[in-house]
């Protein structure tokens, strides 16, 4: 019976990571809920936007050879 139950709920993880990919998400930690969204710059550059659960908004990006790290804040209009 827990066998079962553990079976299920890695197979609605699975789901639910397949569905991220699919809109082009990529979940980068769990615990933070910390996802980044590939974007296309004003320069034709792809950037990742980054954002986390305990963010506002979305008002973060940072290079597709950075990380979490080196995000930086998107320029307000």
């Amino acid at each position: 019976m827990e066998e079962s139950r553990a079976d299920a709920a890695a197979d609605e993880a699975r789901t639910a990571l397949a569905e991220l990919e699919a809109g082009d998400i990529v979940l980068r930690d769990l615990g933070m809920g910390l996802v980044d969204f590939h974007a296309l710059g004003q320069d034709g550059a792809t950037y990742l936007l980054c954002w986390r659960m305990s963010d506002p908004d979305l008002a973060w990006w940072h290079g597709t050879d950075e990380g979490y790290l080196s995000r930086k804040p998107l320029p307000r209009q």
